[in-house]
């Protein structure tokens, strides 16, 4: 007579493995939009990134004009000094066309850093990244040269098919 196995009771499953927490991401540097509008301190200085990408740093004064109620005179206010970055080929734009002394209108935003000097004490500042500059025309005519393209782009003429309805 053949033997009986004795029923096993069912292997209970592996427990799964405990997923462990993904690291927190490093926080995002403050950001804050703005718009400064100023004089250029010294000319626009072009440099490039150690993979090619062109950065140039500017210094702008920013003051205002008010009128002194006693004399009746403009007097300019103490001037705060930004410093500024504009990266791509709008920075080479800047370094070409703008010098010392001209105004500009820039938008974009402000991040504070912290770093550590010489003395190994830590340092803050405050910088501008532009997203959009250009010369101001408050005091002086502007005059904008249209930037030539590397490619030429191909001019497109209408087909019986295309239509000035929008595409939805």
């Amino acid at each position: 007579m053949p033997a009986t196995r004795a029923a096993r009771p069912a292997a209970k499953p592996a427990p799964k493995p405990v997923p462990k927490p993904a690291p927190e991401p490093a926080p995002a540097p403050e950001r804050e939009d703005g718009c400064v509008a100023g004089n250029l301190t010294f000319d626009p200085e072009l440099h490039f990134t150690p993979n090619g990408r062109p950065v140039v740093r500017l210094n702008v004064a920013v003051n205002e004009r008010v009128l002194n109620t006693e004399t009746g005179e403009w007097e300019d206010t103490e001037p705060e000094f930004v410093r500024m970055s504009v990266w791509g080929k709008m920075g080479e734009n800047i370094a070409e066309h703008l010098v010392r002394g001209d105004r500009i209108v820039a938008i974009g935003y402000f991040t504070e850093r912290e770093w550590e000097d010489r003395d190994g004490n830590m340092r803050t500042s405050q910088e501008f990244t532009a997203t959009d500059i250009g010369p101001s025309a408050k005091f002086h005519p502007a005059r904008i040269v249209k930037a030539e393209r590397s490619k030429p782009v191909p001019v497109r003429t209408r087909t019986s098919r295309q239509t000035d309805e929008p595409p939805f």
